[in-house]
């Protein structure tokens, strides 16, 4: 580390002395993040890789009351994924980068930082374009995999949209049944309204009946009074007399 060190400082008071264009050059990684102009950028049919972060972005708590429910570890599952993949783009950012944390621990000074391990990448045979087209390549990568992902989403929607398709026909016989019950449920009432008919029909006819009973039978009583007064007594009476 001590050699890399003078080399770096000797690097350094070299390049001090050089020409304001190659200061020019060095002030580019003030901002080391900022968006290169090379980045392709997303068509307006492209969903933006902070749309699909903000989906899967913890839930609030009206949100929370829903079947799924997002977490921190599922963001920084994605992003874990997201950044093994963008390793693969690109070496000299993946060397640069190595370069910057080697000397984090020895210049506490960011802009310096950045400065130093230009000079060295540079010296290792890397420009810093070659660097930047590293990261572009990354981040091209990084908006590939969002179409990559964005295809299996629409798979899921696709089955959920089956699903709901099926809802619908559930509930389209269910309004069928229903339909059907309230046809049922109308006939068992009609058949209760003739069966409480029949009922008082019956305990009509029955106690009219009753009366017609005691009628007729009260009509046969009167006769046979009639009948015993006049005629059996006058018979009984004409017996007694003829045997005196």
């Amino acid at each position: 580390m001590s050699d890399i060190l003078n080399t770096l400082k000797n690097l350094i008071f070299e390049e001090d002395k050089k020409n304001d264009n190659k200061e020019q050059t060095l002030e580019q990684f003030d901002y080391p993040l900022q968006e290169p102009s090379k980045i392709s950028q997303p068509t307006e049919h492209d969903i933006p890789i902070s749309e699909v972060v903000s989906e899967i972005a913890p839930a609030t708590e009206s949100e929370s009351a829903g079947i799924v429910e997002t977490t921190d570890e599922v963001v920084q599952k994605f992003c874990q994924e997201l950044k093994d993949i963008a390793n693969n783009a690109g070496t000299e950012y993946a060397q640069f980068q190595n370069m910057l944390n080697s000397l984090r621990v020895v210049i506490p000074d960011e802009k310096t930082l950045y400065k130093s391990t230009e000079i060295a990448v540079i010296n290792t045979g890397i420009t810093i374009e070659q660097v930047i087209d590293a990261v572009n390549n990354r981040i091209n990568t990084l908006f590939g995999e969002e179409k990559k992902f964005e295809k299996q989403l629409k798979k899921q929607i696709f089955g959920i949209e089956e699903k709901q398709k099926k809802c619908e026909d559930i509930d389209s016989q269910i309004e069928i049944f229903k339909k059907e019950i309230e046809q049922l449920e109308s006939n068992k009432e009609t058949i209760r309204n003739e069966i409480n008919a029949m009922k008082n029909q019956i305990d009509s006819d029955r106690a009219n009946f009753g009366k017609a009973v005691k009628i007729v039978a009260g009509e046969l009583e009167q006769d046979k009074q009639k009948i015993e007064d006049y005629l059996c007594k006058e018979s009984k009476e004409m017996g007694d007399n003829s045997s005196k």
